[in-house]
């Protein structure tokens, strides 16, 4: 039975009617009475694609078929869209497109790709297991993926792909990657090749100009394989990240050879979870140079592997300014993210980390990560002395090892906040900011509450000195005579030093029950009568919310004029 006109809804009164069928019998009279009601002549009635529109009526469930509205009216809030099985967990901010087994709505999606707003794309076929589906499926996204030019990332996942006869998925897209200037990222994750994939996967992205990462997660491939795509892992890549795989000796001593031959090594390296050893880390110490982040989490690396790993980093086996030249714009800053987890090191590894790497002015070293390793009390004091005249790491992550609280508590003594006097403790390491210790350690114990204080004033005074200009205070000669605009300038590591003095040397000694007792025995000196000027200076100053001059003023006074106060027992 055929719905009555005025039971649709108006768009459908305006645009093509919805075909309804039932009995399988489709109302082809009601159709063409319909054109002829609104008017419609023979031009416009060939124009319009009806074996599409029947097709996208009854075959499309109502999800897929919102996204191809969406696809048809060129909807920018279409930005990112997943095409997976129903059921599966999308990311954040992405539209899902239900897999189909109905061949022609793949052919309509593929062709929807053409032209669309799309920036993110993850194609997911892990409820397909036929090969020939599999082929056919590609074969129809390929149809308009090749001609997009807005996708800046891709990813291919759950998917077996075969290059064969005409069907040849890379080969048909290879457009894409020639001409779509956005495309920025390519990830392959759970996915697996034939050798002749590979060749197509690496000669169709060896094309493009302005990808950057590239990604291959839990992905199985021979050695061959890995030779095949090789050649598209060089050039302007900035990130490369192969992970959960068998990524090991072989293949590392392939890429050394080839970064180090166009000397444009990717700033980012990520290769946790697979094989590489301590001889692998022979032929990555000869490109250590080059990258920001490295991770080698969980490979069994072991102590011989960290002292391998930075082996030839004094040593001139090429030419390092050679390569500068080559890299021209991309500026090396030095590696200054390391992760280690998981790597089977102990405290030899500690004391060579800290020889090479912390102490070594050629890295600038924000974080590093030790977490599940061997290292005990013993590692860990090296570590803790050699950042003591450490300005660079910020971040610091030892959980789930044999450290004990004891370890924790001298780093605190030693290191976040010397107590030992007024200088050491205005001189103490400001630059941490994270550090990670054993679950419940800063909410079990007084120390960890105060080593999470000093970390949150390293961080505060970070943020907050950006706020401070030099201004001009008539007082503020009045304790640094040596004081111009141009020389004045206050810096982090003052400002969480003074705080550090305050929290450590005076507001203790208040909560001690002592209170501070003005000296003005001796009349003469001019420091005691530029006290009440002083204080009035602070108070008008903080009113300004310049607390951070007001924390400086308070440590000089406590460093230089100790004698201006005494201590009375209340």
């Amino acid at each position: 039975m055929l719905h009555d006109m005025t039971t649709l809804p108006p768009k459908a009164m305006t645009s093509p009617p919805v075909i309804i069928m039932r009995y399988h019998v489709i109302y082809i009279p009601w159709l063409l009475s319909y054109y002829v009601h609104h008017g419609l002549n023979l031009a416009s009635y060939k124009s319009y694609d009806m074996k599409w529109h029947i097709y996208y009526t009854i075959i499309m469930n109502i999800q897929q078929r919102t996204i191809v509205e969406k696809f048809d009216r060129g909807d920018t809030n279409l930005r990112k869209l997943t095409i997976s099985p129903e059921g599966t967990t999308i990311p954040s901010g992405y539209s899902q497109f239900h897999t189909s087994t109905n061949p022609k709505i793949w052919v309509r999606i593929g062709k929807a790709l053409k032209s669309t707003t799309l920036t993110h794309l993850i194609i997911d076929l892990a409820d397909e297991f036929n090969s020939q589906n599999t082929i056919r499926k590609l074969n129809a996204i390929a149809l308009g993926l090749k001609k997009n030019r807005t996708i800046e990332s891709i990813e291919f996942k759950h998917i077996h792909f075969e290059e064969r006869f005409s069907q040849r998925f890379f080969v048909n897209i290879s457009k894409f990657w020639l001409y779509n200037s956005e495309i920025r990222d390519i990830s392959l994750s759970s996915c697996s090749m034939d050798y002749s994939s590979w060749l197509s996967f690496g000669y169709s992205i060896i094309k493009s100009c302005s990808l950057k990462r590239i990604s291959f997660d839990d992905i199985a491939y021979n050695e061959l394989d890995f030779v095949a795509v090789s050649p598209a892992l060089q050039g302007s890549l900035i990130e490369f990240n192969t992970t959960n795989g068998r990524f090991g000796e072989y293949e590392l001593e392939v890429l050394s050879k080839l970064w180090r031959i166009d000397g444009f090594t990717p700033d980012h390296l990520n290769f946790s979870n697979n094989d590489i050893d301590s001889s692998a880390c022979r032929h990555l110490s000869l490109i250590m140079r080059s990258p920001k982040t490295l991770s080698l989490a969980n490979n069994d690396i072991e102590d011989e592997g960290i002292e391998s790993l930075f082996s030839c980093f004094d040593c001139n086996q090429y030419n390092y300014s050679r390569i500068q030249t080559i890299r021209q714009s991309r500026t090396y800053n030095g590696l200054t993210s390391l992760n280690l987890k998981s790597t089977n090191i102990t405290d030899v590894s500690c004391d060579l980390l800290t020889k090479k790497v912390l102490m070594n002015k050629s890295f600038r070293l924000k974080q590093l990560i030790l977490d599940d390793n061997g290292i005990t009390n013993n590692g860990f004091g090296i570590i803790v002395g050699a950042l003591f005249g450490n300005k660079h790491l910020s971040q610091l992550s030892i959980s789930n090892t044999y450290v004990t609280t004891k370890g924790w508590d001298e780093m605190l003594k030693q290191l976040l906040c010397n107590v030992s006097s007024i200088d050491n403790t205005y001189l103490s390491n400001h630059c941490l900011e994270v550090c990670i210790p054993p679950k419940d350690y800063y909410t079990d114990s007084e120390s960890g509450k105060m080593i999470m204080q000093m970390l949150q004033i390293n961080t505060w005074s970070k943020k907050e000195v950006g706020r401070i200009t030099p201004l001009s205070y008539p007082s503020l000669s009045l304790l640094t005579p040596s004081y111009t605009k141009e020389n004045y300038k206050i810096k982090p590591e003052g400002i969480a030093g003074a705080q550090k003095v305050l929290l450590s040397h005076l507001v203790n000694l208040y909560q001690r029950h002592e209170s501070y007792i003005l000296s003005i025995e001796d009349e003469e000196d001019d420091d005691d009568k530029m006290i009440p000027y002083v204080f009035e200076w602070m108070s008008f100053n903080m009113n300004l919310n310049n607390s951070l001059l007001v924390a400086n003023v308070f440590y000089h006074i406590c460093k230089h004029k100790c004698h201006l106060f005494e201590i009375a027992q209340t």
